[in-house]
């Protein structure tokens, strides 16, 4: 199973606290926060989300 959590430092909907939340109760998980990013992640920061979806893949083959 991969589980990436990925969420901008600003969020205000998803907050940070939530994704360490869920990045700490699922062993071998990934956590990243994106600086200056707010509600918007995949239109804000879209290649660095891009490129951290993409580390666990590509570990997996």
């Amino acid at each position: 199973m991969i589980a990436v959590a990925i969420v901008g430092e600003e969020d205000h909907a998803a907050r940070p606290e939530m994704s360490r939340a869920l990045h700490a109760g699922i062993d071998g998980s990934a956590l990243t926060v994106i600086v200056s990013v707010r509600d918007l992640t995949p239109r804000e920061a879209r290649s660095v989300l891009i490129a951290e979806l993409d580390k666990p893949l590509a570990a997996r083959q």
